[in-house]
C-alpha cells in the first residue's frame, strides 16, 4: 500500500508535468503571437517583481509597491524587469516588427525613472537595471542609456548588437562590427567593483 507522504509526492509529480506542459504550451503560442525575433525577451525577474509576455500581454507580479507590476494593455514582444521599473518594447500594429523594433514603454518608480525619460524612436534590444535603463535603438544601432545620474557622453558610440545587459552601475553590449562585448560605467559614484572593467581577454560573442 502507499503510504500518505507516497500519495503526496506522487501528486506532486503529476502536478508539477501538467506544469511544465502548460508553460511550453504558452512560450509557443508567445512565440508564435510575438515578433518571433531571435532577441525577444519574454520573462525577466527583477529585484523586486518579475515580468512574463503571454500571447503579447504583459503579466507582472512580485513587490508592486511602486506601481512597477502594472504594465499598460499594449501589445508587446520584450520585456526587462529592473528594481523599481519596468521596460518594454510595444508590438506594432501592423504586426511582426522584424527589424524595425518597438516603441520603448516604461513605468513605475525610483531614481530610473524620476531623472530621465527614455528616448524616442523604436528599440531592438532594451535592459533595465537598477536605477538605469539601456536600449539599442533601431534606426541607427546606437546605444542609448537614460536614469539616475547617466551621461550619456559615457556611453559608447557606434552600432551595436541587439544585446544589451544593464546592471547596478554596470553595462555590457555587443559591438556590431566585431561582435566584441563592450562594458562601461555610468556617472553614479564609480565602478562598483576593483579590477578591470571589461571582460577578460577581449571577449568576443
Amino acid at each position: 500500500k502507499q503510504t500518505k507522504m507516497q500519495r503526496f509526492w506522487l501528486v506532486a509529480l503529476v502536478l508539477s508535468a501538467l506544469a511544465i506542459a502548460a508553460v511550453a504550451q504558452t512560450e509557443a503560442q508567445v512565440y508564435h503571437a510575438g515578433s518571433g525575433l531571435a532577441y525577444e525577451n519574454l520573462f525577466s525577474a527583477g529585484g523586486r517583481h518579475t515580468c512574463f509576455i503571454n500571447s503579447s500581454k504583459l503579466l507582472c507580479w512580485g513587490d508592486c509597491e511602486l506601481n512597477n507590476c502594472f504594465p499598460p494593455s499594449d501589445d508587446f514582444f520584450s520585456v526587462s524587469a529592473g528594481y523599481w521599473h519596468t521596460c518594454a518594447l510595444k508590438l506594432p500594429a501592423e504586426g511582426l516588427p522584424a527589424e524595425a523594433g518597438g516603441d520603448i514603454v516604461c513605468w513605475g518608480s525610483g531614481y530610473a525613472l524620476q531623472e530621465s525619460v527614455p528616448p524616442k524612436g523604436k528599440a531592438v534590444a532594451i535592459n533595465a537595471g537598477f536605477a538605469h535603463t539601456c536600449a539599442v535603438m533601431a534606426a541607427d544601432r546606437s546605444l542609448r542609456c537614460w536614469g539616475y545620474k547617466v551621461d550619456e557622453s559615457e556611453v559608447p558610440g557606434g552600432k551595436f548588437a541587439a544585446v544589451v545587459s544593464a546592471g547596478n552601475r554596470q553595462t555590457c553590449a555587443v559591438r556590431l562590427e566585431d561582435s566584441a562585448a563592450v562594458c562601461f560605467t555610468l556617472s553614479e559614484g564609480g565602478p562598483s567593483w576593483e579590477g578591470e572593467l571589461g571582460p577578460p581577454g577581449g571577449a568576443v560573442c
